[in-house]
């Protein structure tokens, strides 16, 4: 790539009529460039001291709330995630939210995961970020075909469409939503389509 990107210029020079030494100086320049810029590394950086500070509050959660916050982790490097039963997923979200050491006032995201190995085999996460303390905290919980998990919506009003995509998606059932229903399939659409047995034709031609 880097090849042909310094013939096109040299031809484009060559066109122009500005073949002299400055011109290869500059095609010579302008491929130094181009390697150190290949060079440079893309990786995340991880801060050590917010991660301290990260794992600090994910111990305090697990001391508030032991009945609920059964491990804390970290994903992708300083992303505090907190493994909770499925009971805990109002306290836990509504202590995050409120708590003056957390205040994870903003919803990022809810989605699933099927994993049918499992004895609960679907996953639920919940993403949040706290702009007073620039921070982020996934929120997993587990639950099997049958058992519902209890809506945020009272917690989180935006939380209302993401919880219908897990519901069409994965079939996974929120208590007191207030309008849970399809909202990318249609309303005929048979099966959940995110879901690893979920024939690739579908159950209706």
């Amino acid at each position: 790539m880097l090849n042909r990107q310094v013939q096109a210029w040299r031809t484009l020079c060559r066109f122009t009529g500005i073949v002299n030494k400055n011109t290869r100086s500059c095609t010579t320049n302008f491929s130094d460039k181009m390697e150190k810029n290949k060079k440079k590394a893309t990786i995340w950086k991880i801060d050590d001291m917010r991660r301290e500070k990260l794992a600090k509050f994910g111990r305090y959660c697990a001391e508030c709330l032991p009945k609920f916050v059964q491990k804390v982790q970290f994903a992708a490097g300083d992303e505090l995630e907190l493994l909770i039963h499925p009971s805990g997923v109002t306290p836990v979200i509504a202590f995050l939210k409120g708590n003056h050491a957390a205040q994870f006032t903003n919803i990022v995201f809810i989605t699933g995961m099927d994993v049918p190995s499992r004895k609960f085999r679907f996953e639920v996460i919940y993403a949040f970020l706290s702009i007073r303390f620039n921070a982020r905290i996934r929120v997993r919980t587990y639950t099997d075909e049958i058992a519902p998990l209890e809506s945020i919506t009272p917690i989180f009003k935006g939380a209302n469409w993401y919880e219908r995509e897990v519901y069409d998606m994965y079939g996974v059932w929120f208590n007191n939503h207030p309008d849970l229903r399809r909202i990318l399939t249609d309303y005929g659409f048979e099966g959940h389509p995110f879901r690893k047995d979920f024939p690739l034709s579908g159950y209706v031609e």
